[in-house]
């Protein structure tokens, strides 16, 4: 979403409202923070779900991180249980694979900073430092 310049169309499934989100200044100035927060973390956690459809690919950023000796750990939910990830406090930053609506509509839940693996896939893409 970091990266998109157009429109974006939100369906809650739940509720059937459609909601179209312009993009938002805010809201990357917020992933950029979170992004360098990242670069610069101790210790990350990756927010996996079970749930068919919710999932991206977060190898790549885990590897990247991993070899500049942040350490990495994973969280498995069917949905996302955000009293429970406020209980790592030891981790510096979540990042969620499953449905990128976490990280835009839940954030104000957790109270570390959490983006979705495309934003900072796409960050270290755009500036060469993932090939």
């Amino acid at each position: 979403m970091l990266t998109q310049e157009k429109p974006i169309i939100n369906v809650n499934p739940e509720t059937g409202e459609i909601e179209k989100i312009m993009p938002d200044y805010k809201y990357k100035k917020k992933v950029l923070q979170a992004i360098g927060l990242t670069l610069s973390a101790k210790k990350v956690m990756f927010i996996l779900s079970i749930k068919p459809g919710q999932y991206y690919p977060y190898q790549r950023v885990a590897k990247y991180l991993e070899e500049r000796g942040i350490e990495i750990y994973y969280v498995v939910f069917n949905d996302v249980d955000f009293k429970r990830l406020n209980e790592f406090r030891e981790i510096d930053v979540f990042i969620n694979t499953a449905c990128q609506r976490i990280s835009i509509e839940d954030a104000d839940k957790v109270e570390k900073p959490i983006l979705n693996a495309q934003d900072i896939e796409d960050y270290l893409i755009k500036n060469n430092m993932l090939g």
